[in-house]
């Protein structure tokens, strides 16, 4: 997944919705120090959008530090020309893969909180992801995390698979995404990680959700945005491929072709897992 930020941010309104809609409820249950020291960690800020426009809204104030940190250099690199300021930093970390000892030089003391929205579910590793969280977080510190974990999006790629020429691309979900994604013991499954990992008080909850996209300009840019091998294609190819897609899309009931392309409509509903814990 490669997407320009700018693509990105068009594109993420359900995200956005879901990420204030969440924060609204559940940051109340983070153990704010009420310090005017308090330190937050945000793991896959992508272009930093939603974390300036919702997650530094609801942090206590004074505060010590916010900092956003992507995979992406290229979502860094715009953060940090909108919202870098003198205690809000974006920086370049793999969650899953990256130099945690490496990172925490920066922030020796670690994280009084880390949140993480719409990015966890990328994280094929999920023991080794969160082993890195809990190691990011100070004793007593908290995290809250959400995630896509049942999508019709995900049923599609598994179509998609199905076709050699696609298939070359991506043969599973699971070259991309937690092994959990679409299953039914998505809850269980993420309890026990945070058990193994250590954490002394978790909870998962499964929220039903929706998400309806109209007009096929705005249909095409959800596909796009966070697809996984969109942006490694050729250009023809990208043509064959969004027809093979929206071909699925319609014959899962999610897609609905109009006579006027604007009256299109991308509608399915879909799970997020929202989960807490403390270390």
């Amino acid at each position: 997944m490669d997407p320009s930020p700018s693509n990105y941010t068009q594109a993420n309104r359900i995200q956005r919705r879901d990420a204030d809609q969440l924060l609204e409820e559940y940051s109340k249950i983070i153990r704010w120090r009420n310090n005017g020291t308090e330190t937050v960690l945000d793991i896959g800020c992508g272009p930093g959008d939603i974390t300036i426009d919702f997650i530094l809204p609801r942090i206590p104030k004074p505060f010590g530090k916010l900092v956003g940190v992507d995979i992406l250099e290229k979502m860094i690199k715009h953060a940090k020309r909108l919202y870098e300021r003198d205690n809000v930093h974006f920086q370049i970390l793999d969650i899953e893969n990256g130099d945690i000892d490496l990172f925490l030089k920066d922030y020796p003391e670690g994280f009084d909180h880390i949140t993480s929205l719409y990015c966890l579910q990328w994280v094929r590793d999920q023991k080794k992801g969160m082993k890195n969280i809990y190691n990011l977080l100070k004793p007593g510190g908290d995290c809250l995390f959400t995630l896509p974990v049942k999508h019709a999006v995900y049923n599609i790629y598994d179509e998609l698979a199905k076709i050699p020429r696609w298939n070359a691309l991506m043969s599973s979900n699971c070259d991309f995404f937690a092994s959990f994604i679409n299953q039914d013991n998505v809850a269980e499954a993420m309890s026990e990680i945070f058990k193994l990992t250590g954490f002394r008080y978790y909870n998962v909850e499964i929220i039903d959700k929706r998400i309806t996209y109209t007009g096929l300009d705005n249909i095409l840019g959800f596909i796009t945005a966070v697809n996984p091998i969109f942006a490694n294609m050729e250009t023809m190819e990208k043509t064959e491929y969004l027809k093979d897609y929206l071909k699925i899309a319609a014959e899962l009931n999610v897609y609905r072709e109009a006579e006027n392309p604007s009256e299109s409509e991308f509608g399915t509903p879909y799970q997020l897992a929202v989960a807490y814990a403390v270390k």
